[in-house]
């Protein structure tokens, strides 16, 4: 809808300054609040407009009452108020408005309405004025396909697009709608012709990079992405996309080394960093990241993890102070990974004392099976090793 206001915005007071028929053409002998209204419209005073026009004469013989609804729809249109600026414009259509412009006002308002047959209805009804607006052409596209004609909508992209060919918002649009079709290889084509064809801004390439990966399109994503990464180096927005497919796709390893990247520049990527670098089995490299975490509970927290990964028991026990200083044994989940650290490091009065205080029903169960083993360790001490 902003691509669709701004161009109606726009248009408004280029008709409105430039028609043969002033637009302002209001008797001397009156205040001329629709010329006011109209300033104030074009400044975003869109209350203060209202005001304005609310002071017109209606009763005055010179009254153009077909002006006076175009422009107070055009106010409740700024407003959001769709229903009461269709009503406005149909009033200017019977008080003699018969500009095309009106037709878009009407078009943005069933927009706004939802009632998307109608927006066809009206743009088809302002003729060369929708025909020569490219904003019009995305919302007669939009509307289309919320009707469910998907031909109708991929249609008028490409009429558009060889309308307007510096334009690229209508193959980047019908990338979107080829994704939603689930025609993925043709999608994945046309994203790549267009950020090669065009001067693309890092927006183009995440846009068509996320709708990629949000529909399971892992590879393309990452080529597109990957191009974008040599274009645009160092772009945080870029490895960040790039690390989220990478997770999504499994390669865990080579997210985390994207995010320790950006971690050089952002330290709040440095615990993710650790975490995707410890789900790889990357355990050093993990605990070297983990020690660079201001975050004293996160670093914590994650370095209990690390070290039980690790094997390193003895040292997971010894955490035991610290956890407790940060008020970190509050939490069920640690208690129980700490207490498993206490059982393989052989001391199961500690274990005890950990497991009593559980009673998540996951965690729970968990106790009981670590009680079982720590009574087998117990009869038979060489199995626990």
């Amino acid at each position: 809808m902003g691509s669709v206001t701004i161009f109606c915005q726009c248009l408004l007071l280029s008709w409105l300054f430039t028609q043969s028929h002033d637009a302002l053409a209001i008797p001397s002998h009156e205040v001329d609040y629709m010329a006011l209204a109209v300033v104030l419209i074009k400044d975003g005073h869109y209350n203060r407009a209202q005001a304005a026009l609310a002071k017109v004469n209606r009763e005055d013989k010179t009254f153009d009452r077909g002006r006076y609804f175009l422009l107070r729809g055009l106010i409740h249109l700024r407003l959001g108020k769709y229903r009461i600026a269709r009503q406005d414009l149909l009033t200017a259509i019977k008080g003699g408005q018969r500009d095309e412009v009106v037709h878009l006002y009407m078009a943005q308002a069933m927009y706004g309405l939802k009632a998307y047959a109608q927006v066809l209805t009206e743009i088809d009804r302002a003729g060369m004025t929708a025909s020569n607006a490219p904003a019009v052409h995305m919302m007669a596209a939009q509307a289309h396909w919320f009707i469910h004609d998907s031909v109708g909508a991929i249609a008028v992209l490409n009429q558009a697009a060889g309308q307007f060919p510096d334009k690229p918002e209508f193959q980047r649009q019908k990338i979107f709608f080829l994704i939603e079709l689930g025609l993925f290889r043709h999608a994945a084509a046309l994203g790549l012709a267009l950020v090669q064809d065009q001067k693309a801004a890092v927006t183009d390439y995440l846009a068509i990079g996320r709708a990629l990966s949000k529909s399971a399109q892992y590879d393309a994503a990452l080529r597109l992405l990957e191009s974008a990464r040599l274009k645009f180096p160092g772009n945080s927005n870029i490895l960040q996309w790039l690390a989220r497919i990478y997770v999504d796709k499994g390669d865990l390893l080579t997210a985390g080394q994207l995010t320790e990247q950006m971690s050089g520049v952002d330290p709040r990527y440095l615990a993710d960093t650790a975490e995707l670098y410890r789900q790889a089995g990357k355990l050093y490299h993990a605990l070297v990241i983990n020690g660079r975490i201001g975050d004293q509970k996160k670093k914590l927290k994650q370095r209990l993890a690390i070290l039980l990964a690790m094997g390193h028991f003895d040292m997971a026990a010894g955490m035991e102070k610290d956890l407790r200083r940060l008020g970190l044994l509050q939490q069920e989940e640690l208690r129980y990974a700490l207490s498993y650290a206490f059982f393989k490091s052989g001391n199961y009065a500690k274990t005890e004392q950990y497991l009593k205080r559980l009673s998540q029903n996951d965690l729970f169960r968990k106790a009981a099976e670590l009680r079982k083993a720590m009574e087998t360790c117990r009869h038979a001490v060489w199995k626990c090793y």
